[in-house]
This record gives structure tokens, C-alpha cells and sequence, in this order.
């Protein structure tokens, strides 16, 4: 087995990459279909995972409200405005939070003191605000 190594100019935030793109590439659902899964839509209610820069975004007027995070890296910050404010355009909620001096895998360590190291709570305030969160 061969093993493809990513070139240098892609993208190796993979895991958020994919979960992105899931949530970009959805399938509708077949409404005729007998098998109840597969007339059910692939489309999540919000992709939730920072994604970095994913070259092949394509924000559409169907895309799910996005909340997004990300280093200051320019190749992924800049990138990644762009899409934002392409998702704005096509009137599709999108928030974006660009952080310095984070680095890779930032936020979700214990010990974490800098601005980035709160993201899951501005997540969970944009989960409430959007109406996805609902008080127990």
C-alpha cells in the first residue's frame, strides 16, 4: 500500500476539513426512496468544527450557519475571511473568530489562559444565541 503524502501548499487540517466539507456537500435526501435513511438529508443544522482554510469551500445560499475559528496564519486567516464573507453575502449566518498566536490544536487544552483557549464558550454562546441550545 502507498501512502500519498499532502504537498506543502494544501491544507493538513484534515479532520476539520472534512467535517466542513460534510456540511457544504450534503445530500438532500431521495423523498421517493424506500429505505428510510436515504430519504432522510445528509445536511447537519451547523458545521461546528474550526476548519482552517479549506481550498475547496463553496459557501451556497443552502449551506447550514457556519461558526468558524482559526490561527492568525495569513495562507488560513485570510483564506478564511473570504469565506466568511462570502457566506454573509448569500445571507447565510457565519461567524468567525481569527486568533493570534494560537497556533495548531489550539483551545481545547485545560490549561490554556489565552483568548483562544476559550473558543468552545463563544461556540456555546453562538450555539444559544442561533437557537440551537435550548435552557433545561
Amino acid at each position: 500500500m502507498k501512502r500519498a503524502r499532502m504537498p506543502d501548499h494544501t491544507n493538513n487540517e484534515i479532520g476539520g476539513e472534512v467535517a466542513f466539507l460534510s456540511a457544504m456537500r450534503f445530500d438532500p435526501g431521495a423523498a421517493d426512496a424506500t429505505d428510510a435513511v436515504a430519504r432522510q438529508s445528509s445536511r447537519p443544522d451547523f458545521p461546528s468544527s474550526p476548519p482552517g482554510r479549506a481550498q475547496r469551500i463553496e459557501p451556497a445560499t443552502n449551506s447550514p450557519p457556519v461558526f468558524s475559528g482559526c490561527n492568525d496564519r495569513p495562507d488560513i486567516s485570510e483564506g478564511l475571511a473570504g469565506d466568511d464573507l462570502e457566506f454573509k453575502q448569500l445571507k447565510v449566518p457565519a461567524e468567525l473568530h481569527i486568533y493570534a498566536g494560537s497556533g495548531h490544536g489550539f483551545g481545547l487544552r485545560a490549561n490554556d489562559a489565552q483568548p483562544a483557549g476559550k473558543w468552545i464558550q463563544r461556540f456555546e454562546e453562538w450555539l444559544a444565541a442561533s437557537g440551537f441550545l435550548k435552557k433545561t
